[in-house]
């Protein structure tokens, strides 16, 4: 999450809320041209518990 928030910041993107470390993984808000918010996340550094993905819990 760390490289791909410094190429934001490196590129100009709109940076709304910095990244925040959670148990469930990292995340940060951003906001495209036009206004429109986005979040992008992690789970890569989540707690083991949290490290399921969606794909896992609907098997």
């Amino acid at each position: 999450m760390g490289a791909l928030h410094a190429r934001f910041k490196q590129e100009g993107v709109t940076i709304k809320i910095e990244v925040f470390h959670h148990e469930r993984g990292s995340r940060l808000f951003c906001e495209a041209p036009g206004g429109l918010p986005f979040e992008i996340n992690t789970r890569a550094d989540a707690q083991e518990r949290y490290r399921r993905t969606f794909a896992d819990a609907v098997k």
